[in-house]
């Protein structure tokens, strides 16, 4: 199963990536996710691809 940024790539878009921390919800733009969520202190495997809202 391909990730949005895989299918995005695939397809020729350039949709602006929206990543979200599973544990308590910040959300940050661009690619890669952060290293560390500066709200919780999570990992970066923490962060999940989220659709961007209007795209």
């Amino acid at each position: 199963m391909q990730t949005m940024a895989e299918e995005r790539k695939n397809n020729g878009e350039t949709e602006p990536l929206l990543w979200a921390c599973l544990k308590c919800g910040y959300r940050v733009e661009g690619e890669p996710p952060p290293e560390k969520c500066p709200e919780c202190g999570a990992d970066k495997s923490e962060f999940e691809e989220v659709p961007k809202p209007g795209y």
